[in-house]
């Protein structure tokens, strides 16, 4: 496990290019502009993935909360989004799945009144997830075969890639139906074929990696999340 924190930067930083101007530094004020917050807002997310990957899942939850006061303020939906959907994997790993259910529930709400599918579809991997931790296998497929429906209308390759793991995942490891995940995992060849090169690039290091220390689920919970 000494390679993870390498590979972890290398998935990071792939995922925050776009802040690669933003100093370590970044601070608010009440006369700040919103751009100066959203700034502020990708540099915590930057650094509540980096408290998540040591399992210092308080200390993510303490950023992420105040990114999602500042996004509540500054009214952007997709930072709003993200806010809660990393509040509700923390307290997931803390084994408080009510709490996260909470907060994915709210994120639910907010993409269907918005009419945003891949919020809709982020919300309800997140919300499968929860129905994975409890065992509840049937749900839990469900939810990621209706992400992989809307997915294909709106040609999402991200979350049809994530969904499509997910379901494999569960048919080859929990109810060890390896018929059942073998066309969920074919399909990964479409999907790919139609990503970009360097987006190809991306999942299949993480995939590859992840592959050989964890299960399927913990992989497409890193793409849906840092790639």
């Amino acid at each position: 496990m000494k390679l993870l924190p390498t590979v972890f930067t290398l998935v990071v930083a792939w995922s925050f290019t776009y802040s690669q101007n933003i100093k370590e530094t970044t601070i608010i004020s009440p006369d700040s502009t919103k751009e100066e917050i959203v700034a502020y807002l990708k540099s915590n997310i930057k650094k509540s993935a980096i408290e998540f990957e040591k399992e210092n899942y308080p200390a993510s939850i303490l950023y992420n909360y105040k990114n999602l006061k500042l996004a509540e303020k500054i009214g952007d939906s997709l930072l709003l989004a993200i806010s809660r959907s990393h509040i509700a994997n923390d307290y997931l790993r803390l084994d408080n799945p009510e709490q996260a259910r909470d907060y994915i529930d709210k994120n639910i709400i907010m993409a269907e009144s918005i009419n945003d599918t891949a919020l809709i579809n982020a919300a309800k991997i997140d919300l499968a997830n929860i129905y994975l931790e409890e065992k509840n296998y049937e749900d839990f497929i469900r939810l990621n075969k209706e992400v992989i429906v809307l997915a294909k209308h709106v040609k999402d390759n991200r979350r049809l890639i994530i969904s499509s793991l997910n379901i494999a995942d569960a048919y080859l490891f929990k109810l060890e139906r390896a018929d059942l995940a073998r066309p969920y995992l074919d399909s990964l060849r479409i999907y790919n074929a139609n990503e970009t090169r360097e987006a190809v690039k991306s999942l299949l290091a993480v995939v590859v990696y992840f592959f050989l220390t964890f299960t399927l689920r913990s992989v497409s919970f890193l793409i849906l999340h840092y790639v």
